[in-house]
């Protein structure tokens, strides 16, 4: 049964809402925002600050994407959904995933065209061949597809895989890093190192109403350092109903306990914000991997009350 992820607001919310009150206005729509950072210069500026779903062209530090619609085909009654590293599942009016028990042999065929989407763009490509994983205990599978995908979602869908803004920063708001260190304070280690991985504006819906998705880390995480307090976290901001919510996507913390263990923080980041089942809403596509494995996961946005719910996951060792 889906559960809501919603966590309890944190100290720093009442600043964002009184940097961003309950929305702005942009010129034909009316668009909500749920964080906002001070401007340092007339050349940078939040990713969050925008009040129109129309990807600014002049700010030199943000990347935005929306894709055109391609002539891919789709796969009959479903639409195959794959990370760079495997093959989550698909839907065909349901999500299948290849963590659930029922799961057989995604309807995959050879020559099919394909789109990515990743957090940077969106291509074509053609299937080359279905790959099964026979050594790893379960059935799994890998896509050989031409050119390759070093990070985002392969999908066999026709329609528009980003049909609303997907913003990118490379700046590093301190409103986000505040908000990760009062989220690593609730597990205990309140002034651990942050660096900010990702900043990624979105609107999932297309509802005016943005998102944003911070992925932070400690500086060792991406080399799998295996210190007390080395830390990956992913998590989702929203204004509902006047109120900013956080939601947690991807949380793994190096215990004291798991000193001397085989094992290591998961490092992820997120790869991809696409809509993988033409419903018109965007999921998110989260790629993870540890000192000896990697996984690849999908979050769909159900509502306000849920929010982003789990539907597909798939990973392996190395």
């Amino acid at each position: 049964m889906a559960r809501s992820r919603w966590i309890a607001p944190v100290l720093v919310a009442a600043v964002f809402l009184a940097a961003c009150g309950e929305g702005e206005t942009g010129a034909s729509t009316s668009t909500t925002v749920p964080d906002t950072a001070t401007t340092t210069s007339s050349t940078t500026s939040s990713i969050a600050a925008s009040s129109s779903t129309t990807p600014s062209t002049t700010t030199p530090s943000s990347t935005s994407t929306t894709a055109s619609t391609t002539t891919s085909l789709t796969p009959p009654g479903a639409a195959v959904a794959a990370s760079s590293s495997c093959v989550l599942g698909w839907w065909d009016g349901e999500w299948h995933s290849v963590a659930d028990d029922d799961w057989i042999e995604p309807p995959a065929v050879a020559g099919q065209r394909l789109q990515a989407a990743t957090v940077n763009g969106v291509r074509d490509a053609r299937l080359v061949e279905l790959h099964p994983y026979e050594d790893i205990g379960s059935p799994a599978w890998s896509l050989e597809v031409d050119p390759p995908l070093d990070s985002g979602v392969w999908t066999g869908g026709s329609w528009n895989p980003v049909p609303h803004i997907v913003e990118i920063s490379s700046d590093s708001p301190q409103a986000y890093i505040d908000q990760t260190a009062q989220l690593m304070g609730r597990r205990g280690y309140p002034n651990a190192p942050i660096e900010l991985a990702q900043v990624i504006r979105t609107d999932l819906e297309g509802d005016g109403v943005h998102e944003v998705i911070v992925a932070a880390r400690h500086p060792g995480a991406a080399s799998y350092l295996r210190e007390e307090g080395v830390f990956s976290l992913i998590f989702l901001r929203r204004v509902i109903e006047g109120e900013v919510e956080t939601a947690i996507l991807h949380d793994s913390v190096f215990e004291a306990g798991d000193v001397g263990l085989a094992t290591s923080v998961e490092s992820a980041e997120v790869a991809a914000v696409a809509d993988l089942n033409g419903d018109g809403v965007m999921e998110i596509v989260i790629d993870g991997s540890g000192y000896e494995w990697y996984w690849s996961e999908v979050f769909e946005y159900v509502d306000d009350d849920l929010g982003p719910v789990s539907r597909m996951l798939c990973g392996g060792g190395v």
